[in-house]
């Protein structure tokens, strides 16, 4: 294999297999560097909704921006290198008992450094996901500078069962 263009490309999941309320709980925060460039000054942004509190983390935070966004400092990540760590959140125990609390990780830095293709019609799906109650509401959107040549399809998957799909 022979690199093409250098460039950091990273990635990152948070998750909890359970959440309790009056309880502590942890979420585990995954990150790896696929790229072919070391990642200089990675963090990664977690925003929670008001009834979760951060309790600690095994990573050093940032002091929240608002009361519900953290940033936590990665440093320099080194191609293939992957990294977790885990925070400690308490759910208020005023949380409606089966409600959906939605939690919200991105990877800095999240520059696209690939070469756009001369047929790409400039159009950029984006999907966004809004608790509502016991819902959750899903959005795909174009927020692109193109309009969408042709359709496309999307899948929408609950606990690994596919539950519909469309264009």
């Amino acid at each position: 294999l022979q690199i093409i263009e250098y460039c950091p490309l990273l990635n990152v999941s948070a998750g909890t297999p359970l959440l309790r309320r009056c309880f502590e709980n942890t979420y585990t925060v995954n990150y790896c560097n696929d790229g072919t460039l070391q990642a200089v000054g990675a963090y990664v942004e977690m925003l929670f909704p008001e009834e979760i509190s951060v309790i600690s983390a095994t990573q050093t935070w940032n002091e929240p921006q608002n009361d519900n966004l953290f940033v936590f400092d990665l440093g320099n990540v080194a191609v293939g290198e992957c990294g977790s760590f885990q925070i400690v959140v308490e759910v208020d125990c005023e949380t409606e008992l089966g409600s959906s609390l939605c939690v919200e990780a991105n990877i800095f830095p999240n520059d696209n450094c690939r070469a756009v293709s001369e047929i790409w019609d400039e159009a950029s799906l984006k999907t966004k996901a809004t608790c509502n109650g016991d819902n959750i509401e899903f959005a795909i959107k174009n927020e692109g500078i193109g309009n969408m040549q042709t359709e496309t399809e999307y899948r929408l998957y609950e606990d690994n069962l596919l539950i519909t799909f469309g264009t």
